[in-house]
């Protein structure tokens, strides 16, 4: 596994898309200061999880997106993508290659993607854990944190230390499980609160459920009795308005024949009132003609008065004309004078600009005779700076070479001390190896026994997942059903509700009147349908009965009515059909308690509506006379019983109408107003049903997945480590074959001796080259030394020469404006004379049109003298005809008085015809409040039976008690109301609630033993995972102090490098110690060695972590910023035997590191704060041309 490549789009300083190809080996990055090189690590560690903006070296997350230049606008988002190799299957997915993308917005939005499925940083930061990577493995160091792994407190090392031990991921699972359990701590603490609680309520419950009860009793024998004496006392009212009614009748019909002699005499009256008021339109249409008359002599005196003005008006405009033309032609004689000034100005221009014209021809050609010059001198400058160029390209090539052998030479001396050291060690070393082998030998029996122990309790725990996963799979698909259910009915719900809300079905005239923000102020309830509601059995029944009634709208008044239909008329919205309540009356079946006795009779229409008794006329006036039967064979038979003097509906919507015809046939019983309103409400009880019973299948599955997280947790845990020991005995293996053969090469001495001489002829050979380098380079920089004189005298000539260059350009450039100035001037004047010739042409069409004014103004003239002649003879007629007019009102007055006359005298007889009707309505009125007196005792009545009991008259009857004695009924009714008094406070409620506590109840306790249970697995995980991690930490750390000893001493040519724990006996909370000796000093504290030292110490322990625990990659940032140049070589020579197992990238500004890279990247910034790369593969550069 290695990285492939890292794309980048406007991270930081990369504006726009940038992709980095990656090879094995290693691959360098370099550049100048603030180009952007930290960037690409910031990147890397960015995409693999970093959330603190403090280490990407920014104040918050919206730092790393790139802000802008003074070229280029702010993007509004930064997103980063890792492409990695996974062909050796180290991350957990099946995919080949593996993309991570990081994306954050201006905004703060941030998302995750893995091979382009979104995901969580969770899931990001468990891919690349116990890997090396991520943000706190060691696969990546930045600027600082070399030293900082040192300077930092020993426990602070853990981080590092616990990556590389691989005991990471088991910390997070731990850590997981950790907050699980406390989660279902607080669970159960609050479980154990509730059912506490509980416990203390379902007593008090109890006794109040059985007063309920009791008192329900009571209430229903009290309820029967009070209902009989209210239908009695109803009863007698009903007999008493009988005889109210009667002489009510009798008053209406006197009445009546009153008024009809009123009328006869009120129709005379309205013959003589017509007449008058014929007359009085005739006197005033006679009026409005004198009026008329007079008006328009006025008129026409008026128009003669405008007629006149406007001649004189129009002989002064004549007047005016002539000045205005006298005028023009003065002007037109100044300007001609003008026009022959500028043609002289003209002719004097044009001589001065022709002699301008030849000195300039002159001066251009002595400037073409310098240029020739100043061009030779350039180009002999250009000659000798080439060749010092080349000189000095030469002499640095040497240089270089000369840097490189030194080097070489000190490689060379430092091997020899290594081979010396190595032989001493060998001699050593072969004692120590016989001894190691034995030890291996009792490690791997002991790790066989672990690995057989582990291997068996995985098929415990494999076992176990099964069932939980079956029992899991199996809630689920139900879970899924009852889901799809809930979502399916809900959908439906609302488009009902939505089709209900929008009124769909009804008339247009329907909608508008509901709809009207005009008529809101109006008393407009809504729709009949809106306003009952229907049992499900009988809702096919209800709906045939009415019909087209249910969209009838319900109003207050007549008023109301009147209002919304001027509505609909004026806006052409239709008609509707009102009900006002005001109004509206019932109408009653006689005999109904015998209609009722029938066989198949259900009962009313109307008693199977429920509505607000506001609206109960309204329903009552429209199915009071229709009767709900089982069938259609008992609804014929009812009808012919009663001679079809009613209307009989079946549940099916058979109807049998009053007089003989029959309706019927199939009906949709969904397409319906009521039958949507009972399907809403039926939808509404389902998925209130299905909500509470999704909600308890999720519980059971959160326990049953938790069950399972737990097992899989063990399983994870469980599973590494049996590889872990599978790993250790194999390691152990090969570690026993390579200590045996390292016994063997130890005895072996022969190919050290050829090395050492090998080395020594080396070395001889390096000096002599550098000596002979050395001397070219002195004759080099002495000839470079020489040119540079040269140029300088050949530059001095330069500037000269080009000096008067300029000095004759800027007397040509003053010619030729001073030359364009003149022509300038000749073209204005040209402007001038031939604007002033179209100023005299304006002129002269001016004086034409205004000759052509005066001419018609004199026709104008002659016609109002004609016009005002005709006037006065018009008016003279008028005056004749305003005359007759005089004398024909003066005979409409005579005729007027005469029937005033006779209208007295009926007025008079009518006032004695108004004084006995006045009489007769007195008498009535007081009959009326007799009527609604007793009409009122009787709704009092009514009114008692459904406020207290919601009970109808028709309904009362059924649940009526019998008795012979009403004292006797009175006097026990008086009884029970006392004994329900005496039973005090009642909680009706109670009966319910105490059931639904009880069971809440034991359902917690249900819950809470499955918690404890939970508890007591999340326990067992915890202590699993302790035990695991201490075991890998503890060995895993040994491993890597014996890498460390190694490490150190090759690196520093000798010295002594240890790692210990300052609390062994809490290896997993205990602080990590360093240790160093370097060759040739004391063993000091490892703050008083110096910046270089400590980052070379660092390093010695990054590349003993990465020899036991290779991570596929590694970016290594400026790393080597503190070593000297021997130390840069050392740390470059070192590297390379890494690069089989881990990919390296470094970001440089060290000779000696870059020439180790495989692959360089040049970072630049062409456009400033916008950063580009370029690529360079080292091994594919030709050997001659690095020479």
């Amino acid at each position: 596994m290695y990285l492939k490549r890292i794309e980048m789009q406007g991270f930081k300083s990369f504006a726009d898309k940038t992709v980095l190809n990656f090879e094995g080996g290693v691959t360098g990055i370099v550049g100048p200061n603030g180009s952007g090189k930290s960037n690409i690590s910031d990147a890397i560690r960015w995409v693999m999880g970093e959330m603190s903006a403090k280490t990407l070296r920014g104040a918050n997350m919206q730092d790393v997106i790139f802000n802008g230049t003074q070229t280029r606008k702010p993007l509004n988002f930064a997103e980063v993508s890792l492409v990695l190799d996974n062909s050796e299957g180290i991350f957990p997915i099946e995919y080949n290659e593996i993309m991570v993308t990081r994306r954050v917005f201006r905004s703060g939005e941030t998302s995750y993607k893995i091979n382009g499925a979104a995901c969580r940083l969770k899931d990001i930061q468990e891919l690349f854990m116990d890997t090396g990577l991520g943000r706190d493995g060691y696969s990546m160091i930045g600027q600082g944190n070399v030293a900082q792994i040192l300077s930092t407190k020993s426990e602070d090392r853990r981080n590092f230390f616990e990556g590389a031990a691989g005991v990471s991921k088991y910390k997070h699972r731990k850590e997981e499980a950790e907050r699980k359990l406390s989660s279902v701590t607080e669970n159960l603490v609050r479980i154990n609160d509730i059912t506490a609680e509980l416990e203390g309520r379902i007593k008090p419950l109890e006794r109040q459920s059985k007063k309920a009860r009791e008192y329900l009793v009571l209430y229903e024998e009290y309820r029967g009795l009070d209902v009989s004496l209210i239908l009695l006392s109803a009863k007698k009212g009903k007999l008493q308005l009988s005889e109210v009614l009667k002489r009510k009748e009798e008053l209406e019909t006197e009445i009546s024949d009153v008024k009809s002699g009123a009328d006869d005499f009120e129709l005379k009256m309205a013959d003589l009132y017509a007449e008058n008021e014929k007359k009085d339109g005739e006197q005033a249409q006679t009026n409005n003609a004198l009026l008329e008359n007079e008006g328009s002599i006025s008129k026409i005196e008026n128009e003669i008065s405008i007629a006149k003005n406007n001649i004189e008006n129009s002989e002064t405009l004549k007047a005016r004309i002539d000045g205005e033309i006298s005028e023009i032609f003065k002007k037109n004689e100044q300007l001609s004078e003008k026009i022959s000034i500028a043609e002289q100005n003209i002719k004097q221009k044009e001589e001065e600009s022709h002699n301008l014209v030849s000195q300039f021809a002159k001066m251009q050609e002595d400037s073409s005779k310098g240029i020739g010059e100043i061009d030779s001198c350039a180009a002999e400058i250009d000659a000798l700076k080439a060749q010092v160029m080349e000189r000095s390209n030469a002499v640095s090539s040497e240089k270089t070479q000369i840097e490189g052998l030194e080097k070489l030479r000190s490689a060379y001396l430092e091997r020899r001390n290594a081979i010396n050291a190595e032989q001493e060690a060998r001699e050593l070393g072969s004692k120590n190896t016989k001894k190691e082998i034995e030890e291996n030998e009792k490690k791997l029996k002991a790790a066989e026994e672990k690995v057989s122990a582990m291997k068996n309790r995985i098929t415990g725990c494999e076992e176990k997942l099964e069932v939980l996963n079956k029992e899991e799979k199996a809630l689920s698909a139900d879970f899924a059903e009852k889901q799809l259910d809930f979502k399916a009915k809900t959908s439906k719900k609302r488009m009902l509700e939505a089709m209900e809300n929008d009124y769909e079905g009804y008339a247009r005239s329907v909608k508008a009147v509901i709809k009207a923000n005009e008529l809101k102020s109006r008393r407009i309830y809504g729709t009949l349908s809106g306003l009952i509601s229907v049992d499900k059995e009988y809702i096919t029944a209800i709906e045939t009965a009415l019909g087209g009634a249910l969209q009838n709208i319900v109003v207050e008044s007549e008023e109301d009515a009147k209002f919304a239909i001027a509505y609909l008329r004026n806006n052409k919205l239709g008609r509707a059909t009102f009900l006002p309540i005001s109004s509206v009356s019932a109408k009653r079946l006689e005999n109904e308690a015998d209609i009722k006795s029938n066989k198949g009779v259900i009962a009313l229409a109307s008693e199977l509506c429920k509505t607000d008794k506001k609206y109960s006329k309204i329903v009552e006036s429209l199915l009071a006379r229709t009767v709900v039967t089982d069938n259609i064979d008992n609804a014929i038979a009812l009808s012919k019983k009663y001679g079809y003097r009613f209307r009989t509906v079946t549940l099916l919507g058979d109807i049998l109408n009053s007089g003989g015809a029959i309706s019927g046939g199939s009906v949709n019983k969904t397409s319906g107003f009521l039958s949507r309103a009972s399907e809403i409400k039926t939808l509404t009880e389902d998925i209130s049903r299905l909500s509470l019973e999704i909600q308890k299948i999720e519980k059971e599955l959160e326990t049953k997945r938790a069950d399972i997280d737990n097992v899989s947790m063990q399983l994870d845990s469980f599973r590494p480590l049996a590889r872990e020991y599978e790993n250790d005995i194999l390691v152990l293996k090969n570690s026993n074959e390579h200590l045996l053969a390292t016994l063997k090469l130890g005895e072996d001495k022969t190919g050290i001796e050829e090395e050492l001489g090998a080395i020594e002829a080396e070395l001889s050979k390096s000096q002599e080259e550098i000596a002979s380098l050395i001397a070219s380079v002195r004759t080099g920089e002495n000839d470079i030394s020489r040119l540079n004189d040269e140029i300088e005298k050949l530059s001095e000539k330069y500037d000269k020469m080009q000096a008067d260059k300029e000095e004759k350009a800027q007397e040509i450039m003053n010619e030729t404006v001073r030359l364009r100035a003149i022509e300038q001037e000749i073209s204005t004047e040209r402007q001038n004379i031939e604007s002033i010739k179209n100023t005299i042409a304006e002129n002269n069409e001016e004086i034409s049109k205004k000759t052509a004014d005066k001419a018609e103004i004199d026709n104008k003239n002659a016609e109002l003298l004609t016009e005002i002649q005709e006037k006065h003879a018009k008016i003279d007629e008028t005056l004749k005809i305003s005359e007759k007019i005089k004398v024909r009102l003066a005979e409409i007055e005579q005729e007027k008085a005469v029937i005033l006359e006779k209208l007295k005298n009926m007025q008079t007889q009518n006032k004695e015809i108004t004084d006995k009707l006045i009489l007769l309505g007195q008498e009535l009125s007081r009959i009326e409040s007799k009527e609604e007196r007793l009409t009122i005792q009787q709704d009092s009545a009514i009114s008692r039976l459904w406020d207290d009991y919601e009970l109808t008259l028709e309904t009362a009857e059924e649940v009526k008690t019998e008795f012979e004695d009403e004292r006797a009924a009175s006097s026990r009714a008086a009884e029970l109301k006392a004994k329900i008094k005496s039973l005090g406070s009642i909680n009706v409620d109670a009966i319910e609630e105490y059931k639904e506590v009880k069971e809440r109840f034991e359902f917690l306790s249900t819950q809470k033993s499955d918690l404890e249970n939970a508890k007591s697995n999340l326990v067992k995980v915890i202590d699993s995972m302790q035990e695991l991690m201490e075991e890998h930490f503890a060995k895993r750390f040994e491993e890597i102090n014996r890498s460390f000893e190694k490490v150190f001493s090759e690196l520093f040519g000798g010295g002594h490098g240890k790692l210990y724990l300052s609390r062994p006996e809490d290896v997993l909370e205990s602080g990590i110690e360093i240790e160093a000796q370097l060759p040739g000093k004391s063993l000091q504290n490892i703050n008083l060695y110096s910046g270089g030292e400590k980052s070379f110490i660092a390093i010695a322990l990054l590349f003993a972590i990465l020899r036991v625990k290779p991570t596929p990659f590694c970016i290594l940032d400026e790393i080597d910023a503190a070593l000297d140049d021997v130390n840069v070589w050392r740390f470059a020579t070192y590297l390379k035997n890494y690069i089989d197992d881990t990919q390296f990238i470094v970001i440089t500004h060290r000779r000696g590191t870059m020439e180790a890279a495989n692959t360089l990247y040049g970072v630049t910034m062409q456009e400033k704060g916008v950063t580009k790369m370029l690529a360079l593969a080292i091994d594919e550069v030709d050997e001659s041309l690095i020479k």
